[in-house]
């Protein structure tokens, strides 16, 4: 293992150059493609450098020529090495650096710079792509504007692409043609991006902006996939209303395009004017996508077009700054789907993805801060922890500051940063605008890695009428990071008697008919007291998960009963009876473990039998919903993941054997017929058939058989398909393999479709996982340069499936350590992405983690990229 070099926020300088404008021409080949690079450079007057050497960032570049101010250089007069371009003399302050390079598209297999997907030439420049494309300073703080022009054969490639307005267009008259394109705005390199290809659909359409402007929309497919493009075109078009409505935030080019690629390592890019999307969160109808899928395309690209003012026009100076961009916009598409949608179970599903991913990445080896201090590869850095605790630290902020105000703060950060390159400490001075003492303290959220944990004790005094909430709060040691001091938590709460009314209580006497309180606990230890209180209460707290940390509170299962049933917090009835749930879990566990019997309790039992009667069928399927297994792992310590399955599937059973009758008749009653629409209320529908189906599998064997075999056949939307076949594959077997049989024969030359098929698969712990992992790699449809597809089969099976992978005999592990080794050579940033899945490890037996260790010292003995050795060595650490 060699060691790796780092790249320290302590240690930033600017760049001691300017480059006022970029002028590129591509001549387009797959195997041959010419860069010319036209770059108008002065000094930069926010350096103190002086008269400094020119390093530009290049990877993998042949040049065929330099020039500066129109004179060639000679071989001496520059030096090309370890991927640096340096020319260390110039004659005047401003001068014109003018290269010329080849690159090979069709060789790029690692999806960064110029590759090729389906025959088109497509970009990802973010992080550290564009050098791959031609010498730059690639860094985000160097801001230029923007004059592309794109050459090739017009028959292979009518399409011609490029940020900004299209300028020109021509034909050469000897077979090429060539598309010229102007970015007004300045941006950065990674949001640099141009796509060239053909046998494509386009759906157009218009938007008029709030300044009068009509606004070309384009959406580019695939031939035939046009139809599947149309619930992305309708959600641009609201996410563009809603930025106006919400933040007076305008689009400013004549023409926004956005691109379907199937071979992409992220979701999307939200390049200035010419976004990206892996075609997976872009196409969508009801026979082939999912009410998650229709979800998540709603969110993705009102994120990506959310990011042309929170990340394109207000950048971010430095990759420690990834937050900035990343943490806001993924708030702000949020809070876009919750108007959109359910508020409340947005919220929730919010939750759900922050515990089973970001709260598991705080407490292992690889726990970083919001804004890290340092990083070997920032590719490496597309973490939970910057997207989605990054939102909710912007979500942190406006719970102190109140809607209002943090709304003026957010629109006062736009215009004071525009066109430039911004620190978090520029995001938090705009939020305080003249009150310096605003949201104080809220750095150490960004600074401090882990998940703060918050415990509450109260102390009812009946003779006093008095109730004391005694606060602590403590933030967990992490790798790197020790004696964490207290953070701004804003904890929101409210009071229930024992028949569920809501009662008006407020500290120190005073009353209120509001009945909810705010209080923001900075300190490592608070008290509140509330007296003149007949009765004892029941507390209601972190309302909304009004802050994303871990609470501890003695509460017994009663009040959390009454509080599941009557609280008037969305949120607090489900984590009501997620802790009850949680409970009985772990009590299960410790049963199964020491091998006695589990028998579930009869009041959990019946919290769950109410949800079936929850009017808001969404709602309902989310409180029936049981804590999920990477959950459970991260409460016990030292697990067997499969007690806990076991565990999870008596109380499963008992829920099933005390409400068959309900759970029968919802399936029956259910309309397979009705007509396919994505709306919140239609899709909580399906969601709560999914709920029964599941439960529906733990009938017994030849019953569950007999409900999932009708609804498979009656189902007509690819929503209750997948929900029927999730619950097939939890008994697995003839039934699970005759319908996956069916279902490949039916959707075999739909890659995204399979992409589901494939997934099923790897995620179901019925059978013999390894050996069906095993046959899905070799399988003739699996493809290692798709990301994709990898993502289907290893992400399903590592994350999705902690049974096998996690087995006790630890071929799981070997298995995903082998694979990483291929991938590695293949995609470096596709490896380093799966990798993190080991981290869980560290949650299991002593002996399982033993073999763990192994098989990963193993994998560092051999010769590996930067970027998975930065996510492996921390784990073997660990261990």
């Amino acid at each position: 293992m060699k060691n790796q070099a780092k790249t320290y926020l302590s240690e930033y300088k600017p760049f001691p150059y300017s480059i006022a404008s970029t002028s590129i021409v591509f001549e387009l080949s797959p195997t041959r493609t010419i860069v010319s690079t036209k770059l108008r450079i002065q000094p930069n007057l926010s350096s103190n450098a002086i008269n400094a050497t020119l390093v530009l960032d290049g990877e993998g570049l042949e040049i065929i020529e330099i020039k500066v101010d129109g004179r060639i250089l000679t071989s001496t007069e520059y030096e090309y090495q370890n991927d640096k371009l340096t020319i260390p003399h110039f004659a005047s302050e401003r001068f014109v650096l003018e290269t010329k390079v080849a690159i090979n598209p069709s060789a790029n297999h690692a999806l960064s710079g110029l590759y090729m997907s389906g025959g088109r030439f497509c970009t990802q420049c973010e992080a550290e792509g564009f050098r791959r494309i031609t010498f730059f300073p690639d860094r985000p703080d160097v801001l230029s504007h923007f004059f592309v022009r794109l050459e090739a054969t017009k028959d292979e490639y009518p399409i011609l692409l490029a940020n900004g307005n299209r300028v020109s267009f021509g034909d050469f008259g000897d077979g090429r043609h060539f598309v010229e394109w102007d970015d007004p705005f300045l941006k950065p390199t990674y949001l640099f991006a141009i796509v060239a290809g053909g046998n494509l659909d386009v759906i157009s359409d218009k938007f008029l902006s709030l300044d009068n402007k009509q606004v070309e929309l384009n959406i580019y497919v695939d031939k035939g996939d046009a139809g599947k493009a149309h619930y992305a075109m309708d959600s641009l078009k609201r996410a563009m209303k809603w930025d106006e409505d919400e933040y007076r935030r305008i689009y400013d080019l004549d023409i926004f395009n956005i691109v379907a690629v199937r071979d992409f390592n992220f979701g999307a890019m939200e390049n200035k004017g010419l976004n990206i999307f892996n075609s997976s969160l872009l196409l969508a109808d009801s026979e082939t996508a999912t009410d998650v899928d229709f979800s998540r395309i709603e969110s993705v690209v009102a994120h990506e077009y959310f990011h042309n003012w929170s990340g394109n026009r207000v950048t971010c100076r430095d990759w420690f700054q990834l937050s900035l961009k990343e943490g806001f916009t993924v708030f702000r598409d949020q809070e876009f789907s919750a108007d959109m949608r359910s508020r409340a179970v947005c919220r929730i599903g919010d939750v759900i993805m922050l515990r089973n991913t970001q709260f598991l990445e705080d407490a292992g080896p690889n726990a970083h801060p919001v804004r890290p201090e340092s990083y070997v590869a920032i590719d490496n850095f597309y973490t939970s922890t910057i997207y989605n605790k990054g939102a909710e630290v912007i979500r942190i902020a406006k719970n102190i500051l109140g809607t209002r105000n943090f709304l003026q703060g957010a629109i006062n950060y736009f215009e004071t940063n525009d066109g430039k390159a911004a620190t978090i400490e520029d995001w938090l001075a705009a939020l305080r605008g003249n009150d310096g003492d605003a949201l104080n303290g809220i750095e150490k959220w960004y600074s401090q890695a882990g998940t703060p944990e918050v415990t509450i004790s109260s102390d009812f005094d009946l003779a006093a009428k008095c109730l004391r909430l005694n606060f602590n709060q403590k933030t967990p040691d992490t790798p790197n990071q020790i004696d964490k001091l207290p953070v701004p938590i804003p904890i929101k709460m409210a009071f229930f008697d024992r028949d569920g009314k809501k009662l008006a209580i407020l500290p120190d006497r005073n009353t209120s008919t509001i009945g909810d309180l705010n209080f923001t606990f900075d300190s490592e230890t608070a008290t509140l007291e509330f007296d003149g209180i007949e009765t004892k209460p029941i507390v209601s707290v972190l309302r909304d998960f009004s802050a994303p940390v871990k609470i501890n509170f003695d509460i017994d299962d009663d009040d959390l009963a009454v509080l599941a049933a009557f609280d008037d917090d969305p949120f607090v009835r489900w984590e009501s009876v997620q802790i009850i749930a949680r409970r009985e879990i772990t009590a299960g566990y410790k049963k199964l473990v020491s091998g006695k019997k589990f028998v579930p309790s009869a009041k959990l039992i019946d919290i769950f039998g109410h949800a079936f009667n929850e009017p808001k069928k969404n709602f309902a399927a989310l409180l029936l919903l049981l804590p999920s297994i990477s959950e459970m792992m991260s409460l016990i310590k030292d697990c067997a993941p499969e007690i806990i399955l076991e565990a999870k599937n008596a109380i499963s059973t008992a829920i099933y054997a005390r409400f068959a009758e309900t759970i029968i008749g919802a399936v029956q009653a259910y309309n397979f017929a009705a007509t396919f629409t994505p709306d919140a209320q239609s899709a909580g529908g399906r969601a709560f058939l999914s709920s029964c189906l599941y439960y529906a599998s733990f009938a017994p064997t030849d019953t569950a058989k007999q409900i999932l075999k009708k609804a498979y056949s009656a189902s007509q939307n690819m929503t209750d398909v997948m929900s029927v076949l999730s619950a097939m594959s939890r008994i697995g077997g003839e039934i699970f393999n005759n319908a996956m049989a069916h279902f490949a024969d039916k959707w075999q030359h739909n890659p995204l479709v399979m992409d589901k098929w494939f997934s099923l698969q790897a995620a179901s712990p019925a059978g013999n996982p390894i050996a069906k992992f095993d046959e899905l790699l070799a399988h003739k449809d699996f493809e290692i340069t798709n990301p994709n597809r990898v993502r289907a089969v290893v992400s399903s099976f590592s994350i999705s499936n902690p049974i096998a992978f996690h087995a006790e005999d630890g071929l799981g592990y070997k298995k995903l350590a082998d694979f990483l080794l291929k991938l590695d050579k293949v995609n470096q940033i596709g490896a380093a992405r799966l990798a993190p899945a080991f981290a869980r490890v560290t949650m299991v037996a002593p002996k399982r983690r033993a073999i763990a260790k192994q098989v990963l010292q193993q994998t560092l003995d051999k010769k590996i990229s930067s970027l998975l050795q930065e996510i492996v060595a921390p784990i073997v650490k660990s261990l």
